[in-house]
């Protein structure tokens, strides 16, 4: 479990008592639209992550918009930048709350996740009659629907805990693969990987051992070689890691330069940019565990594929934004309502819907999406190749959503 000890404390009093003090105000919501803001890093680092998110998540909205809306209402999106930063994060809250706007999305920070939580919580409490939801598409650390879960949050991105169950299962099937070295990003997706391996690697993958442990500075090692040369002198024959973007491109070109040969699992190895960098590195080594492989196998995915292209100039990877906003809809659907409170209800339910996977669902338990999983090979022998490379991730597994979810650990607190 991540450890989140004094990340009330850190964020308390909440930043929404705050002024604003940003002059861009917003207009109050426009009767003939529903706007959903979006609250991601559109600059600094992490911009190409938050620009992709913005592109996905609009042309999601069109696809509602054009179906007829969300019970009638069209969806607008309005995209505010957080730069990454849980503190500014609040601040764009509050001022989209003082816009009208009752619906916010939130990915690629699980800090930032945690900071809008747990704002969003306290509004709440103060606001009964005119409730927030905080809709989390693509944070991926348990402890958001673990001991930080929330009935106004729902999370739409498989947890770690989840990645794990599939990436050890299919681990256990490859009989060459004894020894891993875990080697993740030093904040809190590293450590939430590097425990959830370490807890479940006996149960799931028995013979398999660990033989090494290591916490990378995110983003500030410039040459992988000396960590390499560790994981060549444990013995391991394959890693485990949570790095992303250059640092996984910086991975895999010291791998290959140095001669050693064993697979990389990845639990974030499909960013934008990533296959143009990696070019042919990691070619049938590098493994990605995801709720999608954008690879052109399932129905109607080349179709919409073509559409982003052609409207939003990138390719389709980002699944989450298609069966997380259908449930959404199908919840404001049988709610007969787009008010927050009544939306939630259903939720809390236990929304099912249809996507491109086949059958997914909301768990009342947690509000957590519950999918299936899949496990890729970078690899040319795909149908579709991302960013003009012939290079993607061929399947390799499928795990149905009931063998790898595992049980709720969150203690739901609902509104009397």
């Amino acid at each position: 479990m991540i450890d989140f000890k004094g990340f009330r404390a850190r964020f308390s009093p909440s930043l929404l008592g705050m002024s604003l003090g940003l002059a861009l105000a917003l207009p109050a919501q426009a009767a003939e639209t529903l706007k959903v803001a979006q609250i991601d890093p559109i600059s600094g680092p992490l911009a190409p992550i938050g620009e992709a998110s913005t592109k996905h998540l609009q042309a999601k909205f069109n696809s509602i918009n054009d179906a007829g809306g969300m019970n009638g209402q069209k969806l607008e999106l309005v995209v505010m930048d957080s730069e990454g930063n849980p503190e500014k994060a609040q601040v764009l809250l509050r001022q989209a709350v003082e816009g009208g706007i009752r619906y916010i999305t939130q990915g690629t920070s699980s800090a930032v996740g945690a900071a809008l939580g747990d704002a969003v919580d306290k509004y709440n409490r103060r606001n009964p009659e005119t409730p927030v939801m905080l809709l989390d598409h693509t944070n991926s650390d348990p402890g958001l629907t673990g001991e930080l879960c929330s009935y106004w949050r729902f999370s739409f991105s498989p947890r770690v805990t989840t990645r794990t169950e599939a990436l050890l299962r299919y681990i256990a099937t490859q009989g060459g693969v004894k020894k891993l070295f875990i080697l993740t990003p030093d904040y809190s997706l590293g450590r939430a990987i590097e425990t959830s391996v370490q807890a479940a690697l006996p149960r799931l993958a028995k013979g398999v051992e660990i033989v090494g442990v290591e916490r990378v500075p995110l983003g500030k090692v410039r040459d992988y070689a000396p960590y390499i040369a560790k994981i060549r002198a444990s013995g391991a024959d394959g890693v485990v890691t949570g790095l992303f973007g250059g640092d996984a491109v910086g991975l895999m070109k010291a791998a290959t330069e140095s001669g050693w040969n064993g697979f990389v699992y990845a639990y974030t190895a499909g960013g934008v940019g990533l296959p143009t960098a990696l070019g042919s590195l990691g070619k049938e080594r590098l493994v990605w565990v995801n709720d999608f492989m954008p690879n052109g196998e399932l129905a109607g995915e080349m179709k919409y594929n073509e559409e982003m292209l052609a409207k939003h100039k990138t390719d389709f990877y980002q699944m989450q934004m298609i069966y997380g906003f259908d449930l959404l809809a199908e919840a404001a659907r049988r709610a007969k309502s787009n008010d927050v409170a009544k939306v939630a209800k259903q939720l809390d339910s236990g929304v099912t819907t249809r996507s491109m996977l086949g059958e997914v669902s909301v768990r009342g338990d947690d509000h957590q999406a519950v999918v299936p999983l899949y496990v890729g090979i970078y690899s040319d022998n795909v149908k579709r190749g991302l960013e003009n490379t012939p290079y993607s991730y061929r399947t390799v597994a499928r795990y149905e959503a009931k063998e790898v979810t595992p049980a709720s650990t969150c203690k739901m607190k609902r509104p009397s």
